[in-house]
């Protein structure tokens, strides 16, 4: 974006918030406006790929490059960095949430995210490229590996350098164990999805609680750990539609073991015993640089008859799951949603990681519960109460238009699908 634009971009900003609120047509255009209750620094709009602020731009007040507003950017070759493999957040950074298309090249006026993650929550690096801008401020940015879910490259900002002065937003996990991310924008999931996935995690997390890890050379059963231990336990799930088209209790917890099924994929001398995967067309959407979903796309269920489709896994040492989780509002009201939240589009964006660790790990299942009571009063309040209170701003919709889509080919180059 140039400068010129940034003014004339600022200014229109200015001038419509000045009338809007002089005049009172500013309620108009609340469905345009990402955070429903913005603070009175700024808002922002969603116009035809267009985002503003009355705040100053963030990369002015931050020491790092802002993808959404990078100026004369460009690749520096840097040496191998220290910051590629299994990586935690050790403060909030940021995340950009990029569209791409089935073919993996980034998608033209799609709608992609921007977003704060918090502290703690792991990711695998696949990737860094370091840019620098027009003011000499150098900024790493990472890829995200092991994606699956929409269909969205993750570009995770790592470590920055402004005026002298770096900063660090991770490090390297203590064990370096394979991780792998679930991605879902409002398009990928429904409301009712976002609960039962929550809620199989929550599950998964009280089996491992109540059998003191995962032991090596034992066979492990998803459907069991998930609580479905006849037809009747998918009760404790809602319904949900299907890619197939139709309605079935428990509706999305499939997410949860295809996540486990790639995690076992790139973990050494873990073993997937039994599997059974969706239909060509319902396969789970793997990202660029993740396991082929041909191979780790995992389909459970039990039949009122006894027939059933399993996960069945062994792991090679003694450990526990750690599971992180992002609930974020997606940008979309209540009202745009399903009320029974049974289908079409969700107004929150999910993320969660998988990663295996040989700490105990004791209140996992307490701390997810509590996270499924906050996502119901959300959805129950029709967002009168908040989702996640660890991040300092709500996601922020971008369209990847032209000027975006060269910034963000800066940091990312389509490998061959």
């Amino acid at each position: 974006m140039c400068v010129h634009h940034k003014f004339f971009t600022q200014l229109f900003c200015s001038l419509s918030i000045f009338f809007g609120h002089f005049f009172g047509f500013l309620p108009n255009v609340q469905s345009q406006i990402l955070d429903p209750h913005p603070p009175l620094t700024g808002l922002s709009l969603l116009d035809k790929g267009l985002t503003c602020s009355l705040t100053n731009d963030h990369e002015d007040e931050e020491g790092f490059i802002d993808l959404l507003d990078c100026i004369n950017c460009r690749v520096i070759e840097t040496k191998s960095s220290e910051l590629a493999g299994s990586m935690i957040t050790t403060k909030q950074t940021l995340l950009y949430l990029v569209p791409i298309q089935e073919d993996f090249a980034l998608a033209e006026n799609g709608k992609g995210y921007k977003l704060w993650v918090k502290q703690g929550m792991r990711f695998h690096i696949t990737k860094v490229r370091t840019l620098k801008d027009a003011n000499a401020k150098q900024t790493e940015f990472g890829l995200l590996g092991n994606t699956f879910g929409g269909k969205f490259i993750g570009i995770l900002l790592l470590a920055s350098e402004n005026g002298g002065v770096g900063e660090k937003f991770v490090r390297k996990t203590d064990k370096n164990s394979p991780v792998v991310t679930y991605i879902a924008g409002a398009e990928d999931v429904y409301p009712n999805k976002v609960e039962n996935i929550l809620l199989a995690l929550k599950n998964i997390s009280a089996y491992q609680e109540r059998h003191k890890g995962w032991q090596p050379g034992k066979y492990y059963s998803v459907l069991r750990a998930l609580g479905f231990y006849n037809d009747e336990a998918f009760k404790e799930y809602k319904p949900g539609k299907l890619a197939t088209g139709g309605i079935a209790p428990a509706g999305g917890v499939c997410a949860v073991s295809t996540g486990i099924a790639s995690l076992l994929y790139r973990t050494e001398n873990a073993q997937i015993i039994d599997i059974v995967h969706h239909g060509k067309e319902s396969l789970y959407f793997q990202g660029p640089f993740s396991p082929p979903a041909e191979e780790v796309d995992s389909g459970i269920s039990i039949r009122a008859d006894g027939g059933f489709e399993e996960l069945g896994f062994k792991v090679p040492k003694s450990g526990f799951l750690k599971i992180d989780i992002l609930v974020l509002p997606s940008g979309l009201s209540h009202e745009e949603t399903d009320p029974k939240g049974l289908s079409g589009r969700s107004d929150s964006v999910l993320l969660f990681s998988f990663s295996f660790t040989e700490e105990i790990i004791a209140d996992q299942s307490n701390a997810i519960s509590a996270l499924i009571l906050k996502f119901k009063e959300y959805r129950e309040s029709k967002h009168g109460k908040n989702l996640d209170i660890l991040i300092s701003q709500d996601p922020r919709l971008f369209i990847m238009e032209k000027d975006l889509f060269a910034n963000f080919q800066l940091v990312y180059e389509r490998p061959n699908p």
